[in-house]
């Protein structure tokens, strides 16, 4: 499959699919490299393993690398596809954005390509959208609220939760994440109260401090009710996180999109050989 480039005025968007087998060894080592860089930069916490990293960039369907005009990285997003029950799951893998461009808009950016991209290769196999499934998890507040005020994904910062989505729940968390327990020897513990993973990232870090934030977790200023959540349900040091499931709705993504088209000045898309839209950016 072709590889892509999203064109905007000052920025362009990389999309590979399946990297482990479309990428060279040397390029998929000089990207975990810059990505390690770059994540360990965007949660301030240089004790972020290179090898979480790997699985994240290329254990995935979907790979996307944000760089400005200069070529340099500025963020990069995955997304990784599973079956349960006959549901497509596309699982919002990672997403890492350079501490001093945050808050401009890039990370909804990177979200609304993956979705799409992933969207359109499930549908054009002839799958019903009602079988689509969007995943998440998270530590961070900011990022709950994306997922369930924009997107639409349970739980609900209320507390509100689709029953059928309650009952896939932990088969989807034992789809994603069963191969890592059993590699790690240890257990999924999986609350399906209120979707919360225990211990989700112990294995992120390399220090005795299991959360990805070092100094604490970024509250967001404009919604208790999302702040209260994740403090009465979550132990972010002990490295739990918060599972986001729900239904895809083309609205939201698409509405995404559209307005980061207009913000930044969308030129185009190209399609190019997965290796040589990677080896560009090494020139």
């Amino acid at each position: 499959m072709k590889a892509k480039i999203y064109k905007f005025a000052d920025y362009s968007v990389e999309v590979i699919h399946n990297p482990a087998h479309n990428l060279s060894s040397f390029l998929q080592d000089e990207l975990v490299a810059e990505c390690t860089e770059l994540s360990r930069d965007s949660f301030e916490n240089p004790n972020i393993k290179e090898e979480f990293v790997r699985h994240c960039v290329l254990n995935s369907s979907t790979i996307l690398f944000g760089r400005d005009y200069e070529g340099r990285l500025f963020g990069y997003s995955s997304n990784s596809l599973k079956m349960v029950d006959n549901y497509h799951i596309i699982y919002l893998q990672a997403v890492a954005i350079l501490k001093r461009l945050q808050g401009r808009g890039l990370r909804p950016l990177l979200h609304a390509i993956k979705m799409l991209e992933d969207i359109n290769k499930i549908e054009n196999t002839g799958v019903n959208p009602s079988h689509i499934l969007l995943a998440g998890r998270t530590q961070n507040p900011l990022a709950f609220k994306f997922y369930a005020r924009q997107v639409g994904l349970f739980p609900q910062p209320d507390g509100k939760m689709d029953q059928n989505i309650r009952n896939l729940g932990k088969k989807v968390v034992y789809a994603l994440y069963s191969e890592h327990y059993r590699e790690n020897g240890t257990q999924i513990l999986f609350d399906d109260q209120y979707f919360v993973e225990r211990g989700a990232y112990k294995s992120v870090t390399q220090t005795s401090s299991h959360g990805i934030y070092l100094s604490g977790i970024p509250y967001c200023r404009d919604d208790d009710e999302i702040n209260q959540y994740m403090d009465q349900h979550l132990n972010w040091q002990n490295g739990d996180a918060i599972i986001l499931l729900g239904y895809y709705k083309d609205e939201p993504v698409k509405k995404m999109f559209e307005n980061a088209k207009q913000n930044m000045g969308f030129f185009g898309v190209e399609e190019i050989d997965p290796e040589e839209v990677v080896a560009m950016s090494y020139a």
